[in-house]
């Protein structure tokens, strides 16, 4: 089994593999991996491995590589806990066991979960680093009684290519209504959201469930006659997996604007 370095393919952009081993995993994973392969594993069930690492007991960490239009690749990483008003630190370490950076705690997403507790996402932006090797990353989570918990999330440095082939196209005009969107696979991709703007109120209206198809037609409330559009396209490697936790990879792809007739 090989790793990833990172190396630039000028042609897509995307990290070929150049040898290297990721650090040492818990014997249960490599066991899984020797025996069956990196694919099986990323495909299962929560009920196929005895516990889920991206959890402790104050929250679930995850790390996504981005590849977005706008800006350079990243790391994205997040903590997210009910516990908040415990939390006092965290820490994030990568594969090779090197400090990446303190999550910003002043950042945060607050929201509810299925009970209707309130809970909050932390999410920091990191530069990918100059050395990567396949594997774990690393949550210490520092709670203000002094305790020190840990969460994994194993990370594959791969950039997914922009989605591309979206209809309608950029600044098509009097699109007829219902309408259907329409995109390319991309590749390394299985799962897919939609974001829709209202480019005249600045803001946006729509995001659909994660998907699997490359088509999405939108609900008819969404879009009026005479409106003017814009729609993105979010694709990722996975969504809610054991191993790569949400998802590991992914990529968005610019804005498309069209008008309504």
């Amino acid at each position: 089994m090989r790793c990833r370095r990172l190396r630039t393919n000028n042609q897509n952009g995307a990290f070929a593999p150049i040898g290297g081993l990721g650090e040492v995993v818990r014997f249960w994973i490599a066991a899984l991996l020797i025996c069956f392969g990196l694919p099986q594993i990323v495909n299962a069930r929560p009920t196929e491995l005895a516990k889920d690492p991206h959890y402790n007991e104050a929250g679930f960490f995850d790390v996504h590589i981005c590849n977005w239009p706008d800006r350079p690749p990243f790391v994205m990483a997040l903590f997210s806990t009910l516990y908040f008003d415990d939390v006092e630190k965290v820490s994030v370490y990568t594969s090779t066991g090197d400090f990446l950076g303190d999550l910003d705690l002043k950042k945060f997403r607050a929201f509810k979960n299925k009970e209707g507790k309130p809970k909050r996402a932390y999410i920091s932006q990191f530069p990918i680093p100059e050395k990567t090797t396949d594997g774990w990353y690393k949550a210490v989570v520092i709670m203000k009684d002094g305790r020190s918990l840990e969460a994994r999330d194993y990370v594959i440095h791969t950039l997914m290519p922009f989605p591309s082939g979206m209809q309608p196209a950029m600044d098509t005009k009097d699109v007829v209504l219902p309408l259907e969107l329409h995109w390319d696979k991309t590749p390394g991709a299985t799962h897919y959201q939609i974001f829709v703007y209202d480019n005249w109120e600045e803001k946006m209206i729509y995001s659909s469930p994660v998907i699997t198809e490359t088509s999405f037609k939108l609900p008819p409330e969404v879009l009026k006659s005479g409106g003017w559009y814009g729609w993105k396209v979010n694709a990722r490697d996975a969504n809610e997996n054991i191993l790569l936790g949400d998802f590991n990879h992914g990529t968005t792809s610019s804005a498309v604007n069209f008008t309504v007739k």
